[in-house]
């Protein structure tokens, strides 16, 4: 994970449609979905996608592929304003076809005020001060 014990991994598998979905109210003082993610795919673009849905919508679609892998986690940021002072179904998700691995993964899902986003900067954590396992 980028911070914290856990992240989310959407794809990995072929033929996969994974996602996590949950209800939220978008405020007008921070109508911006913001969170972090890593890209590490193999697939060619235009097969395997990610992105997030609002009640089943997709209103920011990206490929998952070789060219899009970040080699680390990627601020993102999407635009919710159009949905203010609605509950809405709000989905981060992946499809992935039959051939070539794509995963997707999520951490540190948040809404802001600002389209602001530290999109073109990559973190790539460091291991070096990690716990070996004992086992």
């Amino acid at each position: 994970p980028r911070n914290g014990t856990w992240a989310v991994w959407l794809g990995g598998g072929n033929d996969e449609v994974s996602y996590i979905e949950q209800q939220v109210t978008v405020s007008n003082s921070a109508p911006y979905l913001a969170y972090w993610h890593w890209i590490a795919s193999e697939d060619i673009c235009g097969y395997d996608f990610g992105g997030v849905l609002v009640n089943g919508t997709g209103i920011d679609v990206y490929d998952l592929c070789s060219s899009s892998s970040t080699g680390g986690w990627v601020h993102h940021v999407v635009n919710l304003s159009a949905y203010v002072g609605q509950t809405i179904s709000l989905q981060i998700r992946s499809e992935t076809d039959a051939s070539l691995n794509s995963n997707l993964f999520v951490d540190d899902v948040s809404f802001q005020a600002t389209a602001t986003s530290l999109l073109n900067r990559v973190v790539v954590p460091d291991y070096s001060a990690a716990a070996t396992d004992s086992r």
